[in-house]
């Protein structure tokens, strides 16, 4: 069950997954097993941050349950993420989730990504 995660337990993921506690939105998660940031960026648009799950909780659906509760909570019409190009599984899984690849980018690390988009119908 996906909730507002903190203290502990988002220290414990964060550290899991080699990412920094950003200074602002809100991490959900399945405690022990995955976690992701939602950034409210005003009442268009949200952008979904730090999505990870740990590698023994990898295909087990938690990826999809964090992503469509990103979709119930964020009450924005659209939803953005940058998705690594060589990640596969998580590009086939915003896809199927209803996300459209829209264009790359070059993170400052100088990794490939892809960005998608949510829009909500309505």
């Amino acid at each position: 069950m996906v909730d507002v995660i903190e203290n502990d337990e988002l220290v414990t993921l964060l550290e899991k997954s080699g990412k920094e506690r950003a200074d602002r939105g809100r991490y959900y998660g399945i405690p022990g097993s995955a976690m992701v940031l939602l950034i409210k960026r005003g009442w268009v648009v949200s952008e979904i941050r730090d999505f990870y799950v740990t590698p023994e909780d990898r295909r087990k659906g938690y990826g999809r349950e964090l992503l469509m509760h990103l979709r119930e909570v964020s009450r924005t019409p659209v939803l953005f993420l940058t998705v690594r190009e060589d990640n596969e599984a998580m590009r086939s899984l915003c896809c199927n989730e209803g996300f459209r690849e829209i264009g790359e980018v070059i993170s400052p690390q100088g990794n490939r990504t892809v960005f998608s988009v949510h829009i909500r119908e309505g």
